[in-house]
């Protein structure tokens, strides 16, 4: 390498090194970022538990419904899973508006 090559990759060197606040800007992002992501992943997981609870109930309600006994029992169903679809709408909306964001 000759005396002009080694000064351009030491000036290629310099453009490529971050001073101290874009690093603290990049620490920043990052974390930003993490923060970001594990928010998603709440919200996503919260999304899953209340689909999770709606097959339940339904599921609970399909055997209810095969006893004419059960009347009273499928009407306190039909109202817990009308809560729980509720829920999962919530949730849903939630994490929907977070990915907009």
């Amino acid at each position: 390498m000759n005396n002009e090559e080694k000064k351009m990759e030491s000036e290629n060197v310099k453009e490529k090194t971050p001073t101290s606040d874009e690093e603290h800007l990049s620490d920043d992002s990052e974390e930003a970022i993490k923060e970001l992501k594990e928010n998603l992943r709440r919200l996503k997981n919260a999304q899953t538990s209340a689909l999770s609870n709606i097959t339940r109930k339904r599921n609970e309600l399909a055997n209810l419904m095969s006893d004419e006994n059960t009347v009273h029992l499928v009407k306190t169903a039909l109202e817990q899973f009308d809560e729980l679809c509720t829920t999962y709408q919530n949730a849903h909306t939630e994490h929907c508006e977070a990915i907009k964001d």
